[in-house]
């Protein structure tokens, strides 16, 4: 039987080669399913860069070539087709299909990556820092690895795709940069602040010794502590942390500066700041707790800086009708502690004192301890639950059947849009429940019920999506600041019968940059591409595209079509394709549109294209001559 079905599964086979046409040995190809995680099956080309993948069922695959290790000649890894990709930062490509009884040739072409050059050295000195790597970050934050200085302190980040990075150092002693020149202790800033390099550079970091603070974790009887999680924070950021088996610790490289503070914690015990301010489950606001520690100057070392821990007690209690439930306590600091449980509870690690207790369960109403109805992020007075000496029992929930709103978001087009948030608001801009939008543009807030009432409806996207503005239901303009009453009010409970929430989301206003018309790609350099196939295109760095431009101005082209049908083209981070097509073709006839098209901001490609031309084959040309951006390129 097995002989049978692998004569019937297919295979993908082909060839790695480098710049003239070298074959390159042991590289490795991996090919992945649509929906990517694990590779199905591998390979390892041989002397004649020659590999293959045999065995696999018919279907659409994606494939990645990645270099060996030691990789002395700086190859960079590659997603099909022309994607350059490293370990950290796959991108899916362009689908291989694969027929029964069929082996498909592809092959690959590798590049020798660019690379950024320069020296780690110690300020005053100008001796080389070696215990100092420098880790280097795409202009979306993707993680491209780090290297090691020479022995002289020069460092060379290889292999990397033409662009531009955001570099910062790593080290154990010396106070951590990102460039240029910011402090970054153990990558605890913000990579988006730093000015990123273009590749070819060459950036010099100079370090200066790390401060450092040292002290005990105490326990009872003012004996160390073993096995306590010691963190340090600076303002709101967490700068580093590391476990303490004895209970003594010791953090080197900090960065000059004013206000540390450190954080101390165990289970059994209450989490405190030094030196004895109480933080149970690290709820407080940390950076102004307790008191701060000051480093005024470049290898600083204070010592000394001791926390006794006191051991905590508990909340505990039933839930009621018994299905899985979120347990929160809120104390004097803030959120003091929240577990996740079905049937019973038990918060622990809590200090004496009074506390607030909600229970938010599936398809139920969030309530407050004892039978106070209280929607998510909503401030709400509940009975008063005292911790006193000893754990605090019988505080238990009885949760009653939730009334959910639901909806979709879609943008102008009619594209679904996933992952965007979404509040449900009072009046007055109390923010009583939450939810986000999934992979098919649709939302409910089925997981937290809302009482009776009148509520309004808005989208909140994150930071990093500009593509779209926010609106409160229905249609009205949102920014931060906007007032929820200036929209269209929402009843609960929902008459039978209304309308769900649909909300939809125009595109931002962008500036239009020009550029000279470009060819960004053009599959006529290889064989014509079978209808139904995905293809990837990667935008940024061609002809001038930078990495913050949300879309492109583009001149799209089918020729040598076999038969007649339809191209989509869409920003790779949809959803799904949208049901909108860029264009329509005729049999052996060249049709050309001019079109718009959205970038994705996130992974490596940046559009999508599919043509669907039954049993037919075709060639793509895209050439751009302008960008949309909010502001020239970094």
């Amino acid at each position: 039987m097995w002989l049978a079905a692998a004569a019937r599964a297919g295979g993908i086979s082909g060839t790695v080669s480098g710049p003239a046409g070298i074959p390159l040995q042991g590289f490795a190809v991996q090919a992945y399913s649509s929906q990517l995680g694990n590779p199905l099956a591998s390979a390892v080309t041989n002397v004649s860069g020659q590999y293959s993948i045999l065995g696999l069922p018919s279907g659409n695959y994606f494939l990645q070539t990645r270099p060996p290790f030691p990789n002395p000649q700086h190859y960079t890894g590659m997603t099909y087709a022309n994607i350059p990709s490293n370990d950290l930062c796959g991108a899916r490509g362009t689908e291989v299909a694969v027929g029964t009884g069929t082996t498909a040739a592809i092959d690959f072409s590798v590049s020798v990556g660019a690379s950024i050059q320069g020296d780690v050295t110690r300020s005053g000195t100008g001796e080389a820092s070696v215990d100092s790597a420098v880790a280097a970050y795409d202009l979306r934050g993707c993680d491209m690895g780090s290297v090691a200085p020479e022995a002289n302190g020069a460092f060379e980040f290889p292999g990397l795709p033409p662009g531009k990075y955001y570099l910062a150092t790593r080290s154990s002693t010396r106070a951590d940069q990102l460039y240029p020149g910011l402090p970054c202790t153990n990558l605890s800033c913000d990579i988006f602040s730093g000015t990123p390099v273009a590749t070819g550079a060459v950036v010099n970091f100079v370090l200066s010794a790390g401060s450092s603070i040292a002290g005990t974790v105490l326990g009872p009887g003012a004996a160390p502590l073993p096995g306590a999680q010691v963190e340090v924070w600076k303002a709101t950021d967490k700068v580093t942390s590391l476990f303490s088996p004895d209970g003594h610790f010791s953090v080197m490289g900090l960065s000059p500066g004013i206000g540390y503070r450190i954080l101390a914690k165990k289970v059994g015990f209450v989490t405190e700041v030094y030196p004895n301010a109480p933080c149970p489950a690290g709820g407080c606001n940390v950076g102004s707790a307790g008191t701060g520690i000051d480093l005024p100057a470049p290898g600083t070392a204070i010592a000394g800086v001791d926390i006794q821990l006191a051991p905590g007690h508990s909340i505990q209690g039933s839930l009621s009708p018994g299905s899985a439930a979120v347990v929160q306590v809120f104390g004097s600091t803030g959120l003091a502690g929240e577990v996740s449980a079905s049937v019973s509870y038990n918060v622990p690690d809590l200090p004496d004192g009074n506390y607030v207790v909600r229970a938010t369960m599936g398809n139920a109403l969030t309530e407050l301890y004892n039978n106070h109805p209280c929607a998510a992020n909503q401030v709400c007075l509940g009975d008063t639950v005292t911790v006193s000496g000893a754990d605090r029992t019988g505080i238990n929930f009885s949760l009653g059947g939730a009334i959910p709103l639901h909806g979709m978001v879609h943008n102008t087009a009619g594209d679904p849009i996933g992952a965007v948030p979404i509040e449900i608001l009072a009046a007055d801009g109390t923010v009583m429940s939450a939810a986000a939008s999934v992979v098919d543009g649709s939302w409910t807030t089925s997981s937290e019920g809302l009482p009776s009432g009148t509520y309004y409806v808005r989208t909140r996207l994150p930071r990093r999506i500009h593509q779209y503005a926010d609106r409160l239901w229905n249609g009205r303009p949102c920014g931060a600041t906007c007032i929820p009453t200036t929209g269209t009010p929402v009843v609960v409970p929902v008459p039978q019968n209304a309308p769900t929430i649909d909300i939809v989301l125009p595109f931002s206003g962008l500036d239009f940059f020009a550029l000279k018309p470009c060819r960004v790609f053009d599959s006529r350099s290889g064989p014509t591409i079978a209808s139904g196939v995905l293809v990837a295109l990667r935008l940024e760095g061609a002809c001038g595209i930078p990495g913050d431009a949300y879309a492109v101005s583009a001149n799209v082209t089918v020729t040598s079509a076999s038969v007649g049908g339809v191209l989509a083209l869409w920003p790779e981070n949809l959803p799904f394709e949208p049901v909108t097509t860029t264009l329509s073709f005729n049999a052996g006839v060249t049709r050309a549109n001019n079109s718009v098209l959205e970038m994705s901001l996130e992974g490596l490609q940046n559009i999508e294209a599919r043509a669907t031309l039954p049993g037919g084959r075709y060639h793509l040309i895209l050439d751009v001559n302008g960008y949309f951006a909010r502001d020239t390129p970094p």
